[in-house]
């Protein structure tokens, strides 16, 4: 590969050239065989072995240095997370599908533009019958929940003095809690009570209590709805590859809608 030059290829120049065509072959169609609950070790080993040789060929060292420091040094990634890059980036353009897709018919209502739905919808499967599912629509449904829709920069509603903050004021307050503190925490949580009451009193009135964990890079928000002290509504959400502030940020807004 151009090794008879004078002086042949720079560490920098292999790099590009393995990045820009031959993982481009190597992962063609990757989608058909890589997604969940799919066997995966015999072609991630395949996979493995080819980036450890490219890694090799890159920096020109020998061959019993441990492959994750010598795909580090050529700037390479695990070739495992370059496929879920893929597959993500590949899952979420079903979004950007035509109304009248056949995908768009099979996705769950809240992520599908279609108005006719297939037999076969998700919301109509089973848990037992998810968890057969070994395809890669069941991810791209998955993953749908992290598209937004975007918002305009210039609207007037995010200037100072047209801000929800701004013309209710009287409506929104903000507690810091210091977890450290017995007694703080003791009045943090009569006054919880209190404001629990006094909305519970209230036929005009909502309480929406929300919260979020991140376990091994799973994030799982949950909000639940209460009106006259009866719930009415719990969400669910399930995402990766968020931090928790915007996880935070998204089940209030699950809680509003």
């Amino acid at each position: 590969m151009l090794g008879n030059l004078l002086r042949g290829l720079i560490p920098f120049q292999k790099h590009l050239l393995y990045r820009l065509c031959i993982l481009p072959i190597a992962l063609y169609g990757s989608l058909l065989w890589f997604y969940n609950k799919a066997p995966l070790s015999y072609s991630l080993k395949v996979l493995r072995d080819m980036q450890h040789s490219a890694a090799l060929w890159i920096l020109g060292v020998f061959r019993i240095l441990p492959s994750l420091d010598i795909e580090t040094i050529a700037g390479l990634i695990p070739i495992q997370l370059h496929l879920q890059k893929l597959s993500g980036k590949i899952q979420l353009c079903t979004h950007s599908l035509l109304p009248n897709h056949i995908i768009n018919s099979i996705l769950e209502v809240r992520y599908s533009s279609n108005k006719e739905h297939h037999l076969l919808l998700m919301e109509n499967l089973t848990t037992k019958q998810k968890l057969k599912i070994k395809e890669p629509i069941v991810d791209a449904n998955n993953r749908l929940n992290g598209i937004f829709k975007l918002f305009d920069l210039f609207n007037l509603e995010f200037f100072p003095g047209n801000r929800l903050v701004d013309l209710f004021f009287n409506c929104i307050s903000f507690s810091y809690s210091d977890r450290r503190s017995i007694d703080f925490r003791k009045s943090h949580i009569r006054k919880l009570d209190e404001v629990v009451f006094n909305a519970s009193t209230d036929p005009n009135s909502a309480i929406i209590v929300s919260d979020v964990s991140i376990k091994n890079n799973i994030v799982t928000s949950i909000a639940h709805i209460h009106t006259h002290n009866s719930p009415i509504i719990k969400t669910i959400h399930h995402t990766t590859n968020v931090i928790s502030t915007e996880a935070k940020l998204f089940v209030i807004r699950c809680g509003m809608n």
